[in-house]
């Protein structure tokens, strides 16, 4: 993933875009690098780990954090990257 995460003012739900194809589907269980800090208000624990893909689009898809962000916005958090969809067992 290029680490670009996209926000809406108290929402849960976070954009993230790749830098192709974002290869997963909805219901995908996917492996996210944690980022070293916040975004947006969310804590950097809710951003990485292991997170369900709720909706695609392109090359980005997004997911559901417990906290819900605070302004909202784009923010580019290098270094991030994206794990394949992993089976459910």
């Amino acid at each position: 993933a290029t680490g670009t995460y996209v926000t809406t003012p108290g929402s849960n739900v976070v954009t993230v875009t790749t830098v192709s194809s974002a290869g997963v589907s909805v219901g995908d269980t996917i492996f996210l690098s944690t980022p070293g800090a916040p975004v947006d208000g969310i804590p950097a624990a809710q951003l990485g780990g292991y997170v369900t893909v709720t909706g695609v689009s392109g090359n980005t898809f997004t997911f559901e954090t417990v906290a819900q962000a605070g302004g909202g916005g784009s923010f580019n958090v290098g270094g991030q990257s994206a794990r394949p969809a992993y089976a459910t067992v």
